[in-house]
């Protein structure tokens, strides 16, 4: 029953993304039109690694292709949709106050779509501030641009991150910098704008990673 609940939900993908082309539709996902028409026809394995797969290619939530009536998106939550909700609690380039992210983006004024792979508890800052503006460098973030934020990303050297004090519940937005190995490594946080007046911010006991910056869009 649940391999033609997935076959019924293939087809209104394929119309959905691709309107009704199986070749379009494999492409998009990397596979080849007979293997996707093995699928729509069910005499193809249609198991919940292939499933899960179509899903996260797709944007689709986890679990999307076993759902018994699917509903028009305009009716599905902006999560549903793959959108992150626009949080205003961050200011980049200092410490501002902030409320703490959820994850669930309930109270978001605004929903946008983020063009890259991303966890479903991914959300979106406006930078503010001109610390992490660098008018030589490849990296730069101006102020007003927008920032996708995913919680679920490991940070690695050089990462651009926004960082969570805890005690005053505070924020900030750096590009973090870790020298030697882990354990006993030194991380600390460092604005991009090489004529920032504070060039390396510590880090202390009571920071917490809010999340990796994946993506930079501009609004316009």
């Amino acid at each position: 029953m649940y391999k033609e609940r997935r076959r019924q939900n293939l087809m209104r993908l394929i119309d959905e993304q691709a309107d009704g082309h199986q070749a379009e539709f494999a492409a998009r996902l990397g596979k080849s039109p007979s293997y996707v028409g093995q699928l729509v026809r069910g005499v193809g394995s249609f198991g919940d690694r292939v499933a899960r797969q179509i899903e996260q290619q797709c944007r689709k939530p986890r679990g999307w292709l076993d759902r018994h009536e699917q509903t028009a998106e305009t009716s599905a939550s902006p999560r549903d949709q793959g959108l992150c909700p626009m949080l205003s609690w961050v200011a980049a380039g200092s410490w501002h106050g902030m409320e703490t992210p959820d994850g669930s983006g309930n109270d978001a004024a605004e929903w946008l779509s983020c063009p890259v792979r991303h966890s479903e508890s991914t959300f979106v800052l406006r930078v503010r501030g001109e610390s992490m503006y660098n008018p030589l460098g490849r990296l730069s973030f101006s102020d007003g641009d927008l920032i996708f934020v995913d919680p679920q990303r490991q940070p690695e050297n050089k990462s651009c991150v926004v960082v969570r004090r805890e005690a005053d519940q505070s924020a900030t937005f750096k590009q973090l910098i870790q020298e030697g190995e882990t354990p006993v490594a030194r991380r600390y946080l460092k604005p991009l704008n090489p004529n920032w007046p504070e060039p390396i911010l510590e880090l202390q006991e009571d920071d917490r990673l809010c999340g990796v910056v994946i993506f930079k869009g501009m609004a316009l």
